[in-house]
């Protein structure tokens, strides 16, 4: 219409409205789409086709789909006919067929478990009770758990920090044989075949065995760690002049059962402490090598030696002089030499000696006879002209080489005390008393011991 009035010829148009909607289709399990409109604009009343392809180790199953939930089976072939519609989602569905596949890689049928390895391989062992079972894990689609049992207990989750293809478990295991299984577990449900493998976990602790007397033992197992629960045995051998009088089992040293047996059967447990006694039934032997039978001399002091042996070890040597007690005698070398010195009598003076060893076991005793004239040096004299000073009286003692005794002083030659000790080392021994003054009497003698 112009301003004038006049009104064109109406014009007409005629098109078609096509609206368009956004297509969702998605995979369940592995698969291929083609043509994939998953995402895609697609004209809404107009007819479409999507055909699946199962990946490997796949099945196709069908198609579900819709424009709400729940979705809908649409066709169980691989190929979909559809309408594009507003909100329309789409499934492609495919079954996995294959089973995962699962291997315990650290332990080999038969191998032993033993204390503080932590590397497993075959032919070694360990004794640790905590173990850590190792192993991998493959599947065509993926792992989504492991699951392990020890000896028939139940069922528990694995741990992996690599989505399954390396997994591990600790399990803490018994003594003697003890039995692992695994299996895997994929998304569509399917279960691996359960791999089984047998170890023995073998608990070890220290065997402590005593010996008393001397022997050896066959095999000799002290110090040395061996299986808890399993039975051993060992063979006490006495040496030469020795007995195997017996056994002792006992635990920490404490109690015990005793067996008179050479062989010992035991069944190792922790703790466990083995005493086995040896006897020694030899005796020992002693010589008297000085003075010789029949000697005879002028000193009054004898030096007595010998020499003992013995297949252990002697432990004492014990003389006798003139029916007097039986005294120790004195050694520096753990007895094969001995020695004593002895104050004899005039006269005929008779020694007699014997050795006991560290079984308690007496020698033979030995003696020997021969004469003493006693004749010995034992002389006081002054030492100088004027022999008191301010600080005492100064004598001097002549005695024969290796006389002991004592110097003795008294006021009335009744009480005697014992001013000193001397050690006959030299021909001389100088000496003073304190006490000695002008105005008192004083007597002094020298004793011989």
């Amino acid at each position: 219409m112009d301003t004038s009035g006049n009104v064109s010829t109406t014009n007409t148009v005629s098109f078609d409205y096509v609206p368009n909607a956004i297509l969702t289709v998605s995979t369940n399990g592995v698969g291929s789409l083609s043509t994939n409109y998953s995402g895609a604009s697609l004209q809404v009343g107009n007819s479409y086709a999507i055909t699946a392809t199962a990946g490997t180790g796949f099945v196709f199953t069908n198609w579900t789909g819709g424009t709400g939930l729940p979705l809908m089976i649409l066709t169980n072939v691989p190929t979909v006919q559809f309408v594009m519609a507003f909100n329309l989602v789409l499934q492609a569905n495919f079954v996995d067929t294959t089973k995962p596949a699962i291997s315990i890689t650290n332990v080999t049928e038969e191998m032993s478990v033993n204390k503080g390895i932590t590397n497993i391989t075959a032919g070694m062992s360990v004794s640790n009770v905590a173990f850590t079972v190792k192993g991998t894990a493959s599947d065509n689609w993926q792992v989504i758990n492991v699951f392990y049992s020890l000896n028939s207990g139940g069922w528990s989750n694995a741990v992996t920090a690599d989505t399954w293809t390396n997994w591990s478990a600790t399990v803490n295991l018994t003594p003697g044989t003890n039995t692992i299984s695994a299996y895997a577990v994929d998304p569509d449900g399917d279960d691996s075949l359960t791999n089984t493998v047998k170890l023995d976990c073998v608990v070890s602790a220290p065997l402590t065995v005593q010996l008393t007397g001397r022997g050896t033992l066959t095999p000799n197992y002290s110090n040395v760690w061996l299986e808890l629960g399993r039975n051993y045995s060992i063979t006490a051998t006495p040496a030469t002049g020795f007995v195997c009088t017996n056994w002792v089992i006992s635990t920490d040293w404490l109690g015990g059962v005793v067996t008179n047996s050479a062989t010992v059967q035991f069944m190792m447990q922790s703790n466990l402490t083995l005493q086995v006694n040896f006897a020694e039934i030899s005796k020992p032997t002693l010589t008297i090598t000085a003075p010789t039978a029949g000697q005879h001399m002028t000193n009054a002091l004898a030096y007595v030696k010998g020499t003992t042996s013995d297949n252990w070890n002697v432990s004492d040597v014990w003389y006798q002089l003139n029916n007097n007690a039986w005294s120790l005698a004195n050694t520096t070398n753990v007895w094969t030499n001995w020695g004593v010195t002895l104050p004899l009598v005039s006269g005929t003076n008779l020694v007699k000696a014997y050795a006991l060893d560290l079984g308690g076991n007496f020698s033979t005793t030995n003696s020997v006879s021969f004469v003493s004239s006693n004749a010995f040096e034992l002389q006081l004299v002054f030492t100088t002209a004027q022999p008191l000073a301010t600080n005492g009286l100064n004598l001097a003692l002549q005695v024969s080489t290796g006389l002991d005794g004592q110097i003795q002083v008294s006021t009335n030659l009744v009480d005697w005390l014992t001013l000193t000790n001397f050690i006959g080392t030299n021909s001389i021994i100088d000496f003073q008393d304190a006490a000695a003054t002008n105005f008192n009497l004083r007597f002094y003698r020298a004793v011989a011991q």
